[in-house]
């Protein structure tokens, strides 16, 4: 981003060198309206890039590439440097753009109990190696069948992190064979619907329709390690 121009002019500019002729500065101009609104970027849309806080600068990042909107969105530790109530707005908005049809796939280290409850799908990793991939929701279930039982009124993500750690035990096999299994079963696709889910995804991501988007997925997924 550059310092010296506006919120609203990083948008359109951003705009321009993206979307190029084929979209009318009018429709431009609406787009980057939306992503304000979405983004509660509104009330800053006159404020320089350099002079905006921690959070909206991320937003405003969010923003740039909102403008081709992207069926899948990926964000490496988007609440890093943040303090806890913006951290909280941040996934908020994560969640809103997850909602609109969107895939959101966050990394994200020690979430707040109330920040990591807004995922719907986690992804646990320790040493390179999946404990557990799935809903949120069956998270504790899963972990108590193979002996480790989450404390009442406990995080859950700490809970997690630390059996990822081995401070909840050495014994983590089991939960990276069952892993592993459940993956291979998610593998079992025919080799003539894989190719069309790929001609499809590279059709979208190519050609986005910033006229009438309509997204397949509308999850917020999260990975921790």
């Amino acid at each position: 981003m550059l310092s010296f121009l506006t919120t609203e002019e990083t948008l359109m500019v951003t705009a321009d060198l993206k979307l190029g002729t084929k979209v009318t500065k009018t429709r431009k101009k609406s787009l980057v309206n939306e992503i304000l609104e979405l983004l509660g970027l509104f009330k800053v849309k006159d404020t320089l890039a350099g002079k905006l806080s921690g959070g909206e600068q991320k937003r405003l990042s969010i923003g740039v590439e909102l403008l081709t909107n992207p069926p899948v969105m990926f964000f490496d530790e988007p609440t890093s440097g943040l303090d806890s109530v913006s951290s909280l707005q941040m996934v908020s908005y994560l969640k809103c753009l997850a909602q609109a049809g969107r895939t959101v796939i966050c990394t994200i280290h020690q979430p707040s109990s109330r920040l990591f409850e807004m995922f719907d799908d986690i992804y646990l990793l320790a040493e390179g190696q999946c404990l557990y991939s799935g809903p949120l929701e069956q998270l504790t279930n899963v972990l108590e069948q193979q002996g480790f039982i989450c404390p009442k009124y406990y995080n859950r993500a700490d809970f997690a992190i630390e059996i990822a750690c081995k401070e909840r035990g050495e014994n983590i096999d089991k939960l990276i064979a069952i892993s592993k299994n459940q993956h291979l079963k998610s593998q079992d696709i025919s080799t003539s619907d894989t190719a069309d889910v790929q001609d499809d995804t590279r059709e979208t991501i190519a050609m986005p329709d910033v006229e009438n988007s309509k997204q397949l997925y509308e999850d917020l997924n999260c990975f921790i390690y």
